[in-house]
């Protein structure tokens, strides 16, 4: 018909709605913590196919970096852990069983600790283990035979070498060498699948040794552990020197306070004696003073006082 309008032909556009998506496997890579999401990306072959290029590549490497600062805050937290339990005390042997319960069994399943005394025997003051009922204080510890000559992996320790990551184990066996044989038993029957045994050194002297062990292959030590071990190695040396110079200052201190004491009289009706006792860092006094003479008619006479730190209030005696 003339003058009427032309038909209009409609073409409708198929909605972008995810039931008209095509579908294509691993198209959505997400990371846990949503940091990294990857999308597949079609692209055009020379050949005129389609090709789709996978990106789960760049997840893979976000997974990788995320575990890279886990392991390394993990790392972190074990050494602050191990500082705070050094520090927590003076006293060697508490400091050290403390170190060895908060490094199992996040880094090892036991812990044997062994220092040289002022007499260069070795003794060995720790080993705790992740299960209570497989040794006790004192089941493994104490006096060590000589380490000169021998062949374990303690008295190589000794002369400075390691830390040595040890994965072959053999079982113990009659010998010569005490200190091997002693050694070996202990990881016979604290069952060490793979252990490693490092020097505590502090001011260029070797104190001791460390060793940690663990029991279960599903979670050996290995190569990565030596840094970290080397490391706390070297905080448990400096605690324990720290704590040996406070100890021998400690002795100083009170060897020159008794020579301070004064000479007492002895010809009186009374036996007087003049001690020295060191008071607790909790005592909250200066100390006590005291003095003892003859008067003139020759009654003796003593006096006894106490003295009270700046700030504080005097006590009684």
């Amino acid at each position: 018909m003339d003058g009427a309008r032309p038909h209009a032909r409609r073409t409708r556009l198929p909605e972008t709605g995810s039931a008209d998506r095509p579908k294509v496997p691993g198209g959505h890579v997400r990371q846990r913590q949503g940091a990294v999401c990857a999308r597949n990306r079609t692209t055009q072959a020379a050949d005129g196919t389609e090709q789709v290029t996978n990106g789960t590549q760049q997840a893979a490497d976000g997974f990788e970096v995320d575990e890279e600062v886990q392991h390394a805050l993990d790392r972190l937290t074990l050494l602050i852990n191990a500082a705070e339990a050094l520090s927590s005390t003076l006293d060697v042997d508490q400091g050290l069983r403390r170190l060895c319960r908060t490094i199992i069994p996040g880094l090892a399943d036991w812990c044997a600790v062994d220092l040289l005394d002022d007499r260069g025997r070795l003794r060995r003051l720790v080993v705790e283990h992740r299960d209570a009922d497989v040794t006790s204080p004192g089941l493994d510890e104490g006096l060590l035979p000589a380490a000169e000559g021998s062949a374990a992996s303690v008295a190589r320790a000794l002369l400075g070498v390691g830390p040595v990551l040890l994965t072959d184990i053999p079982p113990p066996k009659d010998t010569d060498d005490p200190l091997y044989a002693r050694e070996k038993e202990l990881f016979e029957r604290l069952a060490a699948d793979t252990a490693v045994v490092a020097p505590l050194r502090a001011r260029r002297q070797v104190l001791g040794v460390l060793t940690l062990a663990r029991t279960r292959r599903e979670a050996p030590l290995t190569e990565d552990t030596l840094s970290l071990v080397e490391d706390l190695a070297h905080r448990v040396a400096l605690a324990v020197d720290n704590a040996r110079l406070h100890a021998e200052a400690r002795h100083t201190a009170e060897r020159l306070q008794r020579s301070l004491l004064p000479d007492l009289p002895t010809d009186g009706p009374l036996d007087v004696v003049p001690r020295y006792r060191p008071a607790s860092a909790s005592a909250g006094v200066g100390g006590d003073w005291y003095d003892a003479f003859v008067m003139r008619d020759r009654h003796p006479s003593a006096q006894l006082d106490r003295t009270a730190l700046h700030g504080r209030p005097r006590r009684a005696p």
